[in-house]
C-alpha cells in the first residue's frame, strides 16, 4: 500500500509539473535528448512521441547496471507496463500495442530507485 501511494505522489507532482528531470539539450535544436545521463549510463528519452505501435529508446552503460527498467503507468497510478531494459543492447523497441491510446506517465528505474519521470502520449 505505502508503496502505491508513494507512486501516486510521484505522478501527481509529475502531472502538475513540479517534477524535477535529469535532462540535456541538443545545442542544435533545443530539444531534450536524454531521459537521464551520469558517468555511468545514458538513457535516451522514448521516441517516437506521441507514439502508436511501438517506441524506441536508446541505453548506453559504462559501468556496472544491474537492474534497469522502464515502468509504465496509467492516469491514475497504476501500473500497467514494465519493460526491463538490456543495457548490452544500445537501441530497444517497446511494443505499445497492449495499451489504449492515451496520456500514460512513465519512469526510468535503476535498482529498485525511480531517476525520472516523464510522459507518453499513445495515438490512434
Amino acid at each position: 500500500m505505502r508503496k502505491q501511494i508513494l507512486h501516486i505522489a510521484y505522478l501527481f507532482l509529475f502531472i502538475v509539473g513540479t517534477s524535477v528531470s535529469l535532462m540535456a539539450k541538443d545545442n542544435r535544436t533545443g530539444e531534450e535528448i536524454f531521459l537521464f545521463r551520469n558517468d555511468r549510463l545514458a538513457v535516451s528519452q522514448l521516441y517516437p512521441n506521441p507514439a502508436s505501435d511501438f517506441v524506441q529508446i536508446d541505453v548506453k552503460s559504462n559501468g556496472n547496471i544491474q537492474d534497469l527498467k522502464l515502468v509504465i503507468f496509467n492516469i491514475i497510478g497504476q501500473e500497467v507496463k514494465t519493460v526491463t531494459l538490456d543495457v548490452n543492447e544500445k537501441s530497444q523497441r517497446i511494443n505499445l500495442k497492449d495499451l489504449n491510446p492515451g496520456m500514460y506517465p512513465y519512469q526510468l528505474v535503476l535498482d529498485g530507485r525511480s531517476l525520472v519521470t516523464k510522459k507518453l502520449i499513445i495515438n490512434d
